[in-house]
């Protein structure tokens, strides 16, 4: 698999006329986009599991909250903001409102 065009690729035509470069090259460059498509799914789909993980890490540590109590989730969640169960930086990101918004159902999510 290569991500560019390497040294190999031009040594390998050399000895080639010049309809047949043409057409091998045309055949590494396509297989050097498909390498290219496939980092860049690659790297989509990692991330969309590591989200989907950190997702169902956090639903799992606020599972007993009470719902109609935003306040009481927010000094949860400013709780368990220890590095153990959720990271120190949620202290900083999350603000009351937002947990008023996600428990009101008015969190604009960006996964639709």
């Amino acid at each position: 698999m290569n991500f560019v065009y390497s040294n190999a690729d031009a040594l390998a035509l050399k000895n080639l006329s010049v309809n047949e470069r043409k057409a091998e090259m045309a055949k590494i460059l396509r297989g050097n986009y498909q390498v290219q498509d496939y980092v860049i799914t690659s790297g989509k789909y990692w991330t969309q599991k590591t989200d989907d993980i950190l997702r169902t890490h956090v639903a799992q540590s606020l599972r007993n909250i009470d719902s109609d109590n935003p306040q009481q989730v927010y000094e949860y969640i400013m709780k368990i903001s220890d590095n153990k169960i959720l990271p120190k930086s949620v202290k900083a990101e999350v603000t009351k409102a937002e947990v008023e918004n996600v428990l009101s159902g008015f969190y604009n999510n960006k996964r639709h």
